[in-house]
């Protein structure tokens, strides 16, 4: 089957970018969307770093916005977007067949639920056999019964799945399903150079004194990121003693999401709207990592965290909530409290911001400990994994191509 009629319309709406028809493998991944979040930053790493070991490298994504093409754009990375307005939309599933049946990738590799549900069946339906999808998340909330049908469903047309962590590996054997050693884990990785090289940014830049205790936040705005318990804990606190001193007591928010309008109105309607500042999404988030004194992470679920991993090759003392998939992260080079306890946010950050010898500790335990996670590691463990999926293909086909042989030798 053939979609070509397709293809006519996307590529004057969504033209490719730095395509090379060469002999080099290529891998094509597919993503809801290039917006700015751990697993599109990851992505956009991961696939420069790809390129850089001798791919050819592509991207699929489903719907706007997409502003982290913005960093693929000249690279030689492909870009195809399918410009639909609903993640559901089913006609994402023919958009896709079409595109890949159009540039006929070696390995198409998955990120994220819709992604996956439809880029693994398109994949399959396209001709491409070597199909890879990466879990990126525990997805702490419970989820529906047509969801966990769907990811059931669309696991069982893909060749390898892959975590980001352990927790994630269990978690993602549950919902599928399928036995946790047919799933491998392969940690999420950054470019560490930029953290551990970055400087400040000068204080009164941002309307801060030098002696301020200042806390940083990292990532989207949305529920499950615990930004309004860690509100509420700082409503408990007011100036922090600092030896002989007063410390001021400051929070830098980096990022955006559908729930800063009400976290905005939370730290109003507390009294702690003046120590809060909401900075947007940043392009120097490594400078504003090494202006803080703690970066605090009070998430009710996560996956393998790239706000957390740049934090810590940033240098930065961390407190984080007791979770597996974060505790896998930081060892022992974090404060750790229960998620949600409002009351041990407020007692760790007391404690933290009078011992100041403790910070530097763990900071410098934290950028050891982060040497783990480069991006080079990461790539080198997909690109060992795609291998060995072209292989399996490869033996597969020729054992079948033998078996046909045989029947069409058989006596008539």
């Amino acid at each position: 089957m053939k979609f070509d009629w397709f293809l006519k319309k996307t590529e004057i709406s969504h033209p490719v970018s730095d395509l090379t028809w060469d002999s080099r493998p290529l891998v094509v991944h597919v993503i809801n969307n290039l917006g700015v979040g751990g697993a599109e930053r990851f992505l956009v790493q991961l696939m420069h770093a790809q390129l850089a070991r001798g791919w050819r490298v592509g991207v699929v994504t489903l719907v706007e916005p997409n502003p982290l093409t913005h960093d693929i754009y000249g690279s030689g990375i492909l870009y195809r977007g399918c410009g639909r307005k609903r993640l559901n939309d089913p006609r994402l599933l023919f958009d896709l067949i079409g595109i890949l049946q159009h540039l006929r990738p070696d390995v198409v590799h998955t990120h994220l639920f819709y992604a996956d549900t439809f880029g693994a069946v398109a994949a399959r339906l396209a001709g491409i056999r070597a199909i890879l999808s990466t879990e990126h998340s525990t997805e702490g909330w419970a989820l529906s019964r047509r969801r966990r049908l769907a990811m059931r469903w669309s696991a069982r047309w893909v060749r390898q799945i892959v975590a980001v962590s352990d927790a994630v590996r269990e978690r993602t054997a549950e919902r599928l399903r399928v036995p946790v050693q047919q799933i491998d884990v392969v940690p999420n990785g950054i470019d560490l150079e930029p953290f551990a090289q970055a400087t400040p940014l000068p204080r009164k830049d941002l309307g801060l004194e030098a002696g301020d205790f200042v806390l940083g936040c990292v990532g989207r705005m949305v529920e499950s990121k615990g930004y309004a318990t860690l509100l509420r804990a700082l409503s408990r606190l007011g100036d922090l003693e600092a030896g002989t001193s007063q410390t001021r007591l400051r929070l830098l928010m980096v990022g955006e999401g559908p729930d800063r309008g009400a976290l905005q109105a939370q730290a109003e309607e507390s009294g702690i709207g003046p120590r809060v500042q909401w900075l947007g999404l940043r392009h120097d988030v490594a400078r504003l990592l090494k202006t803080i004194d703690l970066f605090v992470m009070p998430s009710s679920y996560e996956g393998h965290s790239i706000a957390l991993l740049e934090a810590m090759a940033a240098g930065r003392a961390c407190l984080v909530s007791d979770l597996p998939e974060i505790t896998e992260t930081t060892a022992a080079s974090a404060v750790r409290v229960p998620a949600g306890d409002e009351a041990a946010i407020a007692a760790a950050l007391r404690a933290l911001a009078e011992d100041p010898s403790r910070r530097e500790a763990l900071g410098a335990q934290a950028r050891e400990v982060a040497g783990r996670f480069s991006i080079g590691t990461a790539s080198e463990s997909y690109l060992r994994l795609y291998a060995r999926l072209l292989d399996d293909t490869a033996s597969r086909s020729s054992s079948a191509n033998r078996r046909r042989a045989a029947a069409d030798s058989g006596p008539t």
